[in-house]
């Protein structure tokens, strides 16, 4: 079977897990944008509306799109869905990486819900749109799993009553439950909250989060100011880890060390009784950073091997990040209805499930058929390695506008009565 076949093979075996969960105007739907998303490399209805090819006009093709797209609670049904059918393949990740992005959109002033956000490409306070993305990444790290995304504006959920922390803690623990064991949930500065910590030791769940050093722990019965500590713990540790960017890999070193510790009670004297690790890391010629790590280590080595390992994954969604708003421009997009925006927002990232987890095998294969310049080196075996998705996805679009999308025969919905919850009419 050549490439093209098997690409268009894999999207109908992937796309058809979903089908049992919603109604066949849904299911068709859902086929469509996620198609038209990988096809165009776009997030404009109209260039996916284009590649669909229908017999009905475009106009008519991208009014049925956006019809769709206005469903109320659809994207939370599609997040469950989501999580549900990829259960098995999750269920390998070793690690959550928890992280706050951004849409900015500083000239569309009739998109519904625009607030202020800030902008970490340019530093700067601009219009546009939070998201909150996690992904799971394996003890080796050489699997990135997209498993949930959120778009929200403050202003739009839950108006005054609107927590971060709500959210934040929320979307972790939907996707805690839908797998069968406790990831470790890793988070920058940003998860440095008391109340995310006080609530995920009481829930048991392990995390790693780095630390801004403004908050007091016990050690030995004395309370103390985690920086005072942690400059003073004893870096008895070498640890090097890969930064990659692209296809350059950075090694970092780093002197490391850790200690039990334990958090204060929030109301009352004294600590609790779960002890803590904090590790102190700091690179030579450069300064320190610390972190906070609930995690089944019964050692010290053990204890930062995790800690580095773990957050050293990091820069993963960070890449991907940068992929998604470089490669399928999804800053661009474009719909003025909050509600599509939500829903929108969450097919785009099981299109991009689609692409690392369920292509990744294949990349070689793939990038190899596409007719346009991909590598410079076509005998450099690195060329094809290390992180491929920007490659990926161009040589995607190649093969997918070849392939002109047919409609599987839609079945019945599932009769499974924890189905038909989520089933739309």
């Amino acid at each position: 079977m050549d490439i093209k076949n098997r690409v268009h093979v894999k999207f109908n075996q992937v796309s058809a897990k979903y089908q049992p969960y919603f109604s066949r105007p849904v299911y068709k739907f859902i086929r469509d944008i996620l198609f038209g998303i990988l096809c165009s490399g776009h997030v404009h209805l109209s260039k996916i509306g284009a590649v669909l090819r229908e017999e009905s006009s475009l106009k008519k093709t991208t009014e049925r799109l956006s019809k769709q797209l206005g469903r109320e609670g659809l994207d939370q049904a599609l997040s469950r869905v989501h999580l549900e059918v990829n259960r098995r393949s999750f269920a390998q990740a070793h690690y959550l990486i928890v992280d706050l992005s951004d849409i900015t959109k500083p000239y569309a002033a009739k998109m519904e819900g625009l607030g202020r956000v800030y902008d970490g490409s340019t530093g700067e306070l601009s219009n546009g749109y939070w998201q909150l993305n996690i992904i799971g990444v394996d003890q080796s790290g050489s699997a990135i799993m997209p498993m949930f995304s959120s778009l929200y504006a403050t202003d739009r959920e839950g108006g005054k009553g609107f927590s971060e922390n709500k959210k934040i803690l929320e979307s972790v623990d939907v996707v805690s439950e839908s797998l069968d064991k406790k990831q470790i949930v890793v988070f920058d500065r940003g998860g440095d909250r008391g109340k995310l910590i006080y609530h995920w030791l009481k829930e048991k769940q392990h995390f790693i989060i780095r630390q801004t050093g403004e908050r007091n722990i016990y050690c030995r019965d004395e309370q103390i100011n985690l920086r005072d500590l942690a400059v003073r713990i004893r870096l008895r540790h070498m640890i090097s880890v890969d930064k990659r960017r692209g296809n350059r890999i950075r090694k970092r070193t780093f002197r490391v060390g850790a200690r039990q510790v334990y958090m204060p009670k929030p109301y009352a004297q004294g600590h609790l009784d779960q002890s803590l690790w904090l590790v102190s890391a700091k690179e030579p010629g450069k300064g320190w950073s610390w972190y906070l790590c609930f995690i089944p280590a019964a050692s010290e080595y053990e204890a930062v091997h995790t800690c580095m390992q773990g957050y050293g994954y990091r820069w993963k969604i960070e890449e991907v990040h940068r992929q998604v708003k470089s490669e399928y421009h999804l800053e661009h997009i474009c719909l003025r209805r909050y509600t599509a925006l939500k829903n929108f927002n969450v097919l785009f990232w099981m299109a991009m499930s689609f692409v690392y987890q369920h292509l990744e095998g294949i990349s070689i294969d793939i990038m190899q058929y596409a007719k346009v310049k991909l590598v410079y080196r076509s005998r450099k075996l690195k060329e094809y390695l290390g992180f491929v998705y920007y490659k990926l996805a161009r040589a995607l679009k190649v093969i997918l506008l070849e392939i002109k999308l047919r409609k599987l025969k839609l079945g019945s919905p599932a009769s499974n009565p924890d189905q038909l919850g989520l089933l739309f009419e």
